[in-house]
């Protein structure tokens, strides 16, 4: 019987230019980063197509995309051991949708995840963001366990950002959780979620 549970996994993400057409793009003689949802951009001297491209330090396969951190370009891996594994992250997400995974020795290709329409507008009104939460499932069968980008029917990756500060209500959620998680026993969990109060969340 097949299982799922849910993680999240931290995931870089890579604007590259491009001189095919995109909905994003670097418009102007100071260029702003513009989202067209009804049109394509194509590339001139004042307008720069771009793409987005979603990477993790998953091992790279045979068939995989990545991004090659030397040359700040994308390539597919063409042999079956892990050789750039260092000096590639591996793409599971991008707005370019002629990267297809190919498998069987290329006779079965896939398109890669892509990001919601809602986050590349929040990509570029903000100009661009750096890392974010990708939601993986966790699956299981008799053969074993693996995981993979969680998508909706769209084919779209759950994305959420990360969060940097917390409030002390949050903090405080956040250390009764663990305490409860660790604390076998009640009355010890008690005593140190009085202690560590008394010690940290004094005014």
């Amino acid at each position: 019987m097949n299982c799922e549970n849910i993680k999240k996994e931290l995931v870089q993400i890579h604007m590259l230019p491009t001189e095919d057409r995109s909905n994003i793009a670097y418009v102007g003689e100071n260029p702003n980063l513009l989202l067209n949802k009804d049109i394509k951009y194509s590339y001139t001297s004042y307008c720069k197509p771009q793409h987005l491209y979603f990477t993790t330090e998953e091992e790279i396969k045979k068939g995989d995309w990545y991004y090659s951190k030397l040359g700040g370009k994308y390539n597919q891996q063409i042999r079956q051991s892990n050789y750039n594994r260092g000096i590639g992250r591996k793409i599971i997400a991008t707005t370019d949708t002629k990267l297809m995974h190919l498998s069987n020795n290329g006779r079965v290709g896939f398109r890669l995840p892509q990001p919601s329409q809602s986050f590349v507008e929040k990509f570029c009104d903000v100009g661009g963001i750096d890392e974010v939460l990708i939601e993986y499932s966790l699956k299981g069968n008799l053969m074993g366990t693996y995981s993979e980008p969680r998508v909706n029917s769209d084919n779209e990756i759950t994305v959420h950002p990360i969060k940097y500060s917390w409030n002390r209500e949050e903090i405080i959620e956040i250390i009764n959780k663990t305490i409860d998680k660790w604390s076998f026993e009640k009355d010890t969990g008690s005593l140190i979620r009085e202690n560590w109060a008394k010690k940290m969340l004094k005014k």
